[in-house]
C-alpha cells in the first residue's frame, strides 16, 4: 500500500460549491503529490520521533487524512481539514528548531530526499498532508 503526500497551494485554489454542499477544486495545477509506502512513511516516523518531536508536532508537521481526500468530489469536512493543515512557515519553523536536514543527512539518503521534497514545497507556500 501506499500513502500519497499531497501539496496544494491553497493561495491559488479556487473552487465550486455544488448543491450537495460538496466543494470542487477548479485549478489543480497547484497541486503535486508523491507516494510513499507504509513502510517508508513509518521510517519517516520514526526518524522524526528519534529527532526528538513528540506525536502532537510530527502531526503538526505533516497531518494525515485517513478518510482519504478525493479532490474532484470534496466533502465539507475535507474542506474544513485542508483549511486546518499547518501553515507552510510553521512547517518550516519545525524544520530548523529540529535540525531535521542536518539529521536526515546523516542517516540514510532517501530520509533527506524526502525531507527536501517537502521543504522546496513549503517553502513555495504549499500546504501539505499525508492523503491516505
Amino acid at each position: 500500500m501506499k500513502c500519497e503526500i499531497s501539496a496544494i497551494n491553497m493561495i491559488k485554489v479556487t473552487y465550486d460549491i455544488n448543491d450537495n454542499r460538496n466543494y470542487s477544486l477548479k485549478m489543480l495545477s497547484n497541486y503535486q503529490k508523491t507516494l510513499w509506502t507504509h513502510l517508508s512513511f513509518s521510517t519517516f516516523h520514526n526518524f522524526l520521533e528519534s529527532a526528538g518531536l513528540d506525536r502532537n508536532t510530527i502531526f503538526e508537521l505533516l497531518p494525515v487524512n485517513f478518510k482519504g481526500v478525493i479532490w474532484e468530489s470534496l466533502e465539507v469536512e475535507d474542506f474544513n481539514f485542508i483549511n486546518s493543515i499547518t501553515t507552510p512557515m510553521r512547517c518550516l519553523e519545525i524544520m530548523k528548531k529540529y535540525n531535521l536536514l542536518e539529521l536526515a543527512a546523516l542517516h540514510k539518503p532517501d530520509l533527506l530526499y524526502k525531507l527536501t521534497w517537502l521543504q522546496k514545497r513549503w517553502e513555495k507556500g504549499c500546504h501539505i498532508f499525508v492523503n491516505c
